[in-house]
């Protein structure tokens, strides 16, 4: 089994120009050898109204950027705060 990589910026312009070409997500999917499921969340994560195909790479590296922060808000703050960090420890400890 392949570790799960997450869908990089030139992915998604692959991904824009094949849906601008009307291509299927299932050709799609094998291209980039990903799972047809994952480039349906792509397209549903970059939807734009807005734009004529309906699939914006900017709108979609924007979110991804976003929900990679706060992903590592945690970590972070934990990090810049030692007090926290092991108050938190010794609550854990207790379990």
């Amino acid at each position: 089994m392949n570790h799960y990589t997450r869908i990089n910026l030139k992915e998604r312009e692959v991904i824009a120009e094949m849906r601008f070409k009307e291509e299927s997500i299932r050709s799609i999917a094998k291209i980039l050898n990903r799972s047809p499921s994952s480039i349906s969340r792509e397209l549903s994560k970059g939807y734009s109204r807005n734009s004529f195909i309906n699939y914006s790479v900017s709108n979609a590296q924007i979110i991804s950027q976003k929900n990679e922060s706060s992903r590592n808000s945690g970590k972070i703050k934990l990090q810049k705060h030692p007090n926290l960090r092991k108050f938190i420890k010794s609550k854990l400890e207790l379990r």
